[in-house]
């Protein structure tokens, strides 16, 4: 006779979302008391010691390279955040008239500073005048050509200016239109060398400027002398996306790690933002360096932790069990779950390493208060439950993937800024869905002009 084998699936069901009853802890008779002491664990002896120091042999690599989606390999700038190299862009060109008149007026501001050449910034207004009339101020409106008009009559063109300071720089050359003594030439070159490295930290697009020679053609910047980057480095911004898309590497040995923002899209720029790309190569500088440093580990806690034992009285500003969730607040339970129930032998072991580095940890070494030493594998690396955990490593993507089960061996100290500050949106555009009419309408709601923010 055959048998079929069922089976049936038993789910608990709370008739309460109160998470206050399996929290308390009552009180009833002694049995219960020492029941409760029992089913917690607090007869269990522990013969062991803590960690009473660690000591850490890590390598670090310098991030040398970086490529934005689409371009090509450059070196990356050590010392800059990483931020102000992914986003990058001109805003906007020196040619366009609010730009040369704010350059040109920062121009005049600092042959005010100087007494001997203060008397000669009436000259460089007439010698490179700001025009309001030619074809650059065709799309300007209303409220910007009546700034510019004002401007027109006080202030010097920066992208006329340009090519003269350079030259001046450069070669020495009195600039065209105004007569400078010989006696003043070196305090107008300090002046212009001051303007054009200001210059070179707007982020404005400098092609198309001529030499001053009357040609007209674009010419070859030389770095430092306003010649901004971002007219040259290719953009990491994916307009299809709506974010950016970039690459940067580390070398170790033979081996370059290449981490891989392909979804940033703004924001706070750390290490969850990469993964190492195994699939894509991007050759940098071997720079290792190793690092072995000996630290006292101290026990991890946040402010309102549970106390470690059963019976310790808490904070009464903290009460878990008025945490209001419903079944579906997956979040919430996790944390609360985390807070209550998992143990409170973490440590906390610091390790200061170079910021804009890959950082590699080859060894962790434990010394206890009964003077044992124990060497603390990788989490994962033996088979068992710990073999899932991941916190703070990189995904690994491309051929290696299933070689390292998915997970990097490295962490990125990524360069980035603590903290950044976000001007007012000079163009923003509103987008609607009109469902009935299956129609999406796009409404400029801020226009940039002339007048701000262009």
């Amino acid at each position: 006779m055959s048998s079929v084998t069922s089976w049936t699936r038993l789910e608990p069901g709370a008739r309460s979302d109160d998470l206050a009853p399996g929290l308390q802890a009552r009180v009833y008779d002694p049995l219960w008391l020492l029941a409760r002491q029992w089913q917690l664990g607090e007869f269990t002896g522990e013969d062991a010691g803590s960690p009473a120091s660690v000591r850490i042999r890590a390598q670090s690599a310098p991030v040398t390279s970086y490529r934005p989606a689409g371009g090509s390999p450059q070196p990356f700038p050590q010392g800059r955040p990483l931020e102000t190299v992914v986003e990058a862009g001109a805003v906007g060109r020196l040619t366009e008239l609010p730009h040369a008149a704010r350059t040109g007026e920062h121009f005049l501001r600092l042959l005010a500073d100087q007494d001997r050449l203060a008397g000669y910034a009436s000259l460089f207004v007439e010698a490179y005048p700001l025009s309001v009339d030619g074809p650059a101020a065709a799309n300007l409106d209303a409220a910007a050509r009546r700034w510019l008009s004002v401007l027109s009559r006080r202030v010097a063109s920066g992208a006329l200016l340009l090519p003269a300071m350079r030259n001046l720089v450069q070669n020495g050359t009195p600039p065209p239109g105004v007569l400078v003594p010989p006696a003043l030439l070196p305090a107008l070159i300090s002046c212009a060398s001051t303007w054009l490295a200001w210059l070179d930290t707007l982020g404005l697009d400098l092609s198309g400027i001529g030499s001053g020679t009357g040609d007209g053609l674009p010419e070859a910047f030389t770095p430092g002398l306003a010649a901004s980057a971002v007219t040259t480095a290719p953009a990491a911004w994916q307009p299809a996306r709506m974010e950016y898309r970039f690459d940067v590497s580390a070398r170790f040995g033979d081996n370059d790690t290449v981490l891989s923002a392909s979804e940033y899209d703004g924001g706070r720029l750390d290490w969850y933002s990469f993964s190492v790309d195994t699939a894509t190569r991007l050759p940098a500088v071997n720079q290792i360096g190793d690092i072995v440093q000996t630290v006292l580990p101290t026990p991890a806690a946040y402010p309102g932790m549970p106390a470690p034992r059963w019976w310790e009285f808490e904070d009464a500003r903290v009460d878990f069990g008025q945490v209001e969730a419903e079944p579906s607040d997956l979040a919430r339970l996790l944390l609360v779950d985390y807070a209550t129930v998992y143990s409170n032998d973490w440590y906390l072991a610091p390790l200061t390493a170079p910021v804009g580095s890959v950082l590699k940890i080859r060894s962790v070494v434990v010394t206890d208060t009964f003077g044992f030493r124990t060497l603390v594998r990788v989490a994962g690396a033996l088979p068992g439950d710990g073999q899932d955990w991941s916190l703070f490593r990189h995904t690994v993507t491309g051929p290696q993937a299933t070689l390292t089960n998915g997970r990097s061996d490295c962490l990125l100290v990524a360069p980035a800024l603590a903290d950044t500050q976000e001007a007012d949106p000079v163009e923003e555009v509103r987008m609607f869905r009109d469902e009935m009419a299956n129609v999406a309408w796009a409404v400029e709601t801020i226009v940039a002009g002339g007048g701000r923010g262009c």
